[in-house]
């Protein structure tokens, strides 16, 4: 025999909201018979009142479920993303460095390369602080970390994206100061479409040279600093050769992209 129990009156608030962002969600208890029911929980939307339905039957299969995760109702959804792409020693950490003290506490940076170069340095028990800044430290270890990111690129384009904005905080303007291949570019548009902002910042090679570049084989003819070389559909382009662009100007140029936030 089934029996019905109406709890009137219980605020949806909690997981009881999480289940209200689907129409039912079933679940399974015991009751005091010592019978296991099958329970539904419904109407369940900006709080009000909780109708719970038992009946002694077995539970639904998994097919029958609807999928409720937490990033399924919340979701940190920033306003604009600004993804910077450039060649080693084009200047787009110095820029992009100007422009979060610019923003302040608008903004929040994030790097496709940090879980990279933290898996790393777990795994050959290095200094993580080292391989986060620029130095020859890094660059001791760049090619064996793109290589390993290659491997995970090849199984899940998205793999680096996904976890650059798993801990992003809830700020309106995300700065991703690192961006390297067209399926970042993709992975981005497909999450988070509109609210994308693409940058391209460009130096000619005896500036770059000058800040420290040197040509090296596996490093700088792969796809890691060359796979945007032909992508055009940029928001903007900056020109950061010695001589060109002033930097009030360039950072000028960028918040014209976030006007009105």
């Amino acid at each position: 025999m089934s029996k019905e129990q109406n709890i009137a009156g219980v605020e949806c608030s909690g997981w009881l909201r999480a289940l209200g962002a689907v129409e039912t969600s079933w679940l399974s208890t015991t009751v005091d018979s010592g019978q296991t029911y099958t329970h539904s929980a419904t109407q369940c939307r900006g709080g009000g009142a909780v109708t719970m339905q038992f009946a002694p039957r077995p539970p639904p299969t998994f097919t029958n479920l609807r999928p409720c995760s937490w990033e399924s109702w919340y979701t940190v959804m920033p306003q604009i993303i600004l993804l910077f792409s450039g060649k080693r020693k084009s200047g787009k950490d110095f820029l992009t460095t100007h422009l979060q003290n610019l923003l302040a506490d608008k903004c929040e940076v994030l790097k496709i390369s940090h879980p990279i170069k933290s898996h790393w340095a777990k795994e050959k028990n290095l200094n993580l602080n080292e391989l986060l800044g620029d130095s020859e430290y890094k660059e001791q270890y760049r090619l064996d970390m793109i290589n390993w990111s290659e491997e995970m690129r090849a199984q899940d384009y998205g793999y680096f994206c996904r976890i650059a904005c798993q801990d992003a905080t809830d700020k309106p303007i995300w700065i991703v100061s690192d961006i390297r291949r067209k399926t970042d570019i993709k992975w981005f548009k497909e999450k988070y479409g509109d609210q994308t902002r693409t940058i391209r910042i460009i130096a000619d090679e005896e500036t770059r040279k000058k800040r420290g570049f040197i040509f090296k084989s596996g490093v700088d003819d792969v796809a890691s600093e060359c796979d945007l070389d032909d992508f055009v559909e940029w928001d903007l382009v900056l020109d950061n050769s010695e001589g060109k662009q002033k930097l009030e100007e360039q950072l000028s140029s960028i918040l014209g992209l976030v006007s009105g936030l």
